[in-house]
């Protein structure tokens, strides 16, 4: 064989043998299926908006001030 070739093959030796190469995979492997499981477990449980509803309002003060345009009410809401 060629110098070439050994050289790529211990190159490809290296990557494959490598123990940071391994961690890395497996904690990026981890972090990926966390975030799957999170994404499905958010789907499931999908929190729900709380609604509101308004049946009745009174306004009982609505003066608008002249000099710096400041506008006073009272709203009430029973």
């Amino acid at each position: 064989m060629c110098n070439a070739h050994e050289g790529k093959m211990f190159f490809l030796f290296y990557i494959y043998l490598n123990p940071f190469n391994c961690i890395f995979n497996c904690i990026f492997q981890i972090l990926i299926t966390l975030a799957i499981i999170t994404l499905i477990h958010w789907f499931i449980f999908l929190p729900n908006v709380p609604k509101f509803h308004v049946h009745g309002v009174t306004l009982t003060q609505f003066n608008l001030s002249d000099s710096n345009n400041t506008l006073h009410y009272k709203l009430n809401v029973p």
